[in-house]
């Protein structure tokens, strides 16, 4: 027993008090410590969550971290640095640092100088390290001592690794790696100044309508990411929200108890984690979740921003959970009537009860805060949202197509590897342009069919990969989706994904085949996808990653030649060698069009741009590149022709259109100049 912790055993009233986060820092600290030493309270406490709740945080069992992370965060915002009473700071953490030069640190983890301690998560200690190989500060996570002997919370604490490397988001904390120091492990992860939305949230209280839309959005952002990759993060909360210093951007972190796809057996049933006053009904209750767990999480989140407080506070664990089953939150006009009746809306739909009549999807929650984000900025210029996702019951039939239609938003490229980037809508919510600076508007009815067939088949997979399916729709869906043509390389994939899961092995190497052929080069989204973890002992498994990692490499080599050093002759010919191993790659294809293009080569060019033209991705660059084809001949009505096709496909890059050399002939044309006005908004 520490000095410093209680003589006496806790009584189940105070452990419920501890849980619920009621008491005084001077209770909560001698608390915790003293579950550190007893395993007896230990144990009692286990057992009274689990009869009583079907609940436990693994984050109250890290005894003792609670005042270092305290004075760490108030020392840092107040000097910028861990100028703590070192000595006594080293005797409380829960792992014992190698010893460092540098009197200014705490100590060492392999290479990394500890600089202090910035947090905790669901399992393990949060410090600020410096990498002094790459000369940067950054994030370690490492899992507390007292799990690492406890096979369950080990691999829950790996997982949370692989879950974070297998998301690449600008709204999800970015790992660097997993490394161990004495056998125990640790994350070493990208390092935010600027503290969470918890703090934020602690100092200023509730946020103007602007903000909350604009962090909302990010943090839907993030979510979609993990979601896209049948990650549920089961623990969305303000704390677990750093806001990066000086521009504000939300980063979703902590996905230490994150749900994948086939981590099922590491949850027992009725056991559930997380965070009482932001989960959602389902998760409190015990039962299986999907994604919309999360955005009921997002609601609460939403709710706190707008009042200073969650929309579920109770004097007890018990009443927590009963107001999160049971009970409609306080209006948030009577909080705060500055909030606007459409937002008020919004959040009531994501907290509602009934997840089947929340917002369905994170894509879906992104498009309605980008949208009304978008009318906030500039109301005289952007129509006003028409907002019928108010309607009751809203479902899957609700898609995107039609918001961003209404809002006249322009929609977003979804890039393919480090390649050019695919037209599409930007139902991932990702604001990239691709290197034409196309952001384009597509209207054509072939790309809206194909892409709501495809959306509606990777949200058919995401949902029965948290079920846990069969798979059997997700298969049929992304085999439609396939068949009208958007973005068979990633299509195939998804179906070697699913087909693995499904555990048809044969066929599932088969898609992984033919994605390769279609021009995927992902190699560390084959490498990572935890689907694809029933083919990794086949040494054909082996072969097709070494082969994505060489097509990657080449593709990279021909990127620069043809946008960096633009030199054509050497670009066309890396096109070519690459179209031989994929002869389905319709990006290949365009390439190689654009080379001759460029080269003055017309004749040549003109089968591949009339190739180009059909596909469903590229069909505004075929019709642009036929186009110039066409003014380069003198055929100025053709020209003219297909320049306007490659608008009605979503080409809207004014500045190219007006500079580009192959249109030259076109210039001074009074069509030439209709044309750049029907660019121009």
């Amino acid at each position: 027993m520490t000095k410093n912790s209680l003589s006496e055993c806790l009584s189940d009233r105070a452990i419920g008090r501890l849980l619920a986060d009621e008491m005084t820092e001077a209770e909560s600290e001698l608390s915790e410590a003293h579950l550190g030493d007893c395993t007896s309270c230990q144990n009692r406490m286990s057992a009274l969550v689990n009869n009583n709740l079907g609940w436990i945080d693994f984050r109250v069992q890290l005894a003792g971290l609670t005042s270092i992370v305290r004075r760490g965060a108030e020392n840092e915002m107040k000097s910028g640095s861990f100028d703590l009473e070192r000595d006594a700071l080293k005797s409380e953490l829960p792992v014992e640092l190698a010893p460092t030069d540098d009197p200014a640190m705490l100590g060492r983890l392999g290479r990394y100088e500890v600089v202090g301690v910035i947090g905790h998560g669901s399992m393990g200690i949060v410090f600020k390290a410096f990498d002094g190989s790459l000369n940067r500060f950054v994030a370690i996570k490492m899992l507390a001592a007292g799990f690492v002997h406890n096979s369950a919370a080990r691999q829950r604490f790996e997982r949370e690794g692989q879950a974070i490397a297998a998301v690449r988001d600008p709204h999800v904390i970015e790992i660097y790696g997993v490394e161990e120091f004495n056998r125990i492990p640790f994350i070493i992860m990208r390092y935010v100044p600027g503290g969470s939305l918890q703090r934020c949230l602690d100092s200023n209280g509730p946020m103007s309508v602007t903000t909350i839309c604009r962090i909302g959005m990010q943090i839907a952002k993030g979510l979609n990411a993990a979601h896209r990759q049948g990650i549920i993060h089961r623990d969305i909360k303000p704390a677990n929200i750093l806001l990066e210093d000086g521009n504000q951007i939300a980063i979703v972190s902590d996905f230490g108890l994150a749900r994948v796809g086939d981590e099922a057996t590491m949850t027992r049933t009725g056991v559930i984690a997380g965070t009482p006053q932001f989960m959602s009904p389902e998760q409190a209750k015990g039962k299986s979740l999907d994604f919309r767990s999360d955005l009921f999480s997002l609601g609460s989140v939403l709710y706190s921003l707008c009042v200073g407080h969650s929309p579920f506070r109770a004097e007890t664990l018990m009443g927590v959970v009963h107001r999160v089953c049971e009970v409609t939150p306080k209006p948030i006009g009577e909080l705060n009537p500055e909030i606007p009746d459409w937002l008020v809306e919004f959040i009531e739909i994501l907290l509602n009860k009934k997840r089947e009549e929340r917002i369905q999807t994170a894509a879906h929650a992104v498009a309605v805060l980008e949208g009304e984000l978008a009318y906030l900025h500039s109301p005289l210029t952007i129509p006003r949202p028409e907002r019928d996702w108010s309607n009751r019951g809203l479902c899957e039939k609700q898609t995107r197509w039609s918001l961003l239609k209404r809002w006249g938003i322009a929609t977003s490229v979804l890039a393919i590897g480090l390649l050019v980037a695919v037209i599409s809508f930007s139902l991932l919510g990702t604001g990239t342009t691709n290197r034409w600076g196309v952001i384009p508007t597509v209207q054509e009815e072939q790309f809206i069919s194909a892409r709501t067939a495809y959306e509606l088949a990777y949200e058919t997979h995401l949902l029965e990969v948290s079920l846990r399916g069969d798979m059997a729709e997700s298969i049929q869906r992304h085999k439609e989706a396939f068949e009208l043509g958007f973005d068979p390389p990633q299509t195939a994939f998804n179906l070697a994904r699913a087909y693995a899961y499904q555990g048809s092995i044969e066929i599932a190497f088969q898609w992984l085949e033919d994605s390769l052929r279609h021009g995927f080069h992902d190699r560390n989204a084959i490498a990572a996808e935890p689907e694809l973890s029933n083919l990794r002992k086949d040494m054909r498994y082996t072969l097709l990653l070494n082969r994505a990692t060489d097509i990657d490499r080449r593709f990279q080599i021909a990127d620069e030649a043809y946008f960096a050093n633009q030199d054509y002759p050497k670009a066309e010919i890396l096109y070519r060698q690459l179209f031989r191993d994929c002869p389905n790659d319709e990006f290949c294809v365009m390439m190689i069009g654009a080379s001759l293009l460029e080269q003055g080569r017309y004749t040549e060019a003109k089968p591949w741009c009339e190739k180009t033209r059909k596909s469903v991705r590229f069909a505004n660059f075929g019709n642009y590149n036929l186009g110039c084809i066409a003014a380069q001949k003198g055929d100025f009505d053709r020209a003219f022709l297909f320049l306007n096709h490659a608008i009605d496909t979503g080409f809207t890059d004014v500045n190219h259109l007006k500079a580009d050399h192959q249109l030259k002939p076109l210039r001074g044309l009074p069509r030439f100049n209709r044309l750049v006005e029907r660019m121009v908004p």
